[in-house]
């Protein structure tokens, strides 16, 4: 079992424990702190300080983030496409603009500076399970770079 499917399997755990609770809160707090330091190889720090944030903020059942830059004209290893696929019960009675908003605000410091996009998939606890646990898949990129315009 590889050490990211081994987290999600040990994050799946916690999803019984409430978050409204001080106890939940601070478990899960010092679960993302040590956690996500173990995913620094395989990570950026940006992606890794959006997981952070969204993890703390909205206590998610499902957190999926993905850098997408690699889909872009941007140099290797860039850190400025992001997909985030987030389930939280915080979502419940908002709507999807309501959803993207508080989003955007907890991450405005990376969106004024290095993210460029963010595609945001924020569903509640319901509509992932009715859509089967998935997401959908982020449009190509339609270029833009550089080399097309020669």
């Amino acid at each position: 079992m590889s050490r990211l499917s081994l987290l999600v399997l040990q994050y799946s755990k916690l999803n019984n424990l409430s978050c409204n609770s001080t106890r939940g809160r601070l478990f899960k707090h010092f679960y993302y702190m040590r956690h996500f330091s173990l995913m620094e190889k395989h990570s950026g720090p940006v992606q890794l300080r959006i997981q952070q944030k969204l993890g703390l903020e909205f206590c998610p059942t499902y957190l999926q983030v993905v850098n997408e830059s690699y889909k872009h004209s941007v140099p290797p290893g860039s850190e400025s496409h992001f997909k985030v696929v987030i389930v939280s019960d915080a979502f419940e009675g908002k709507s999807p603009i309501q959803r993207h908003r508080s989003i955007n605000t907890l991450l405005g410091e990376e969106l004024s500076s290095s993210v460029h996009a963010l595609s945001i998939q924020a569903k509640t606890p319901d509509q992932w399970e009715k859509s089967g646990h998935s997401s959908t898949n982020t449009p190509p990129c339609l270029g833009g770079s550089k080399a097309d315009k020669r």
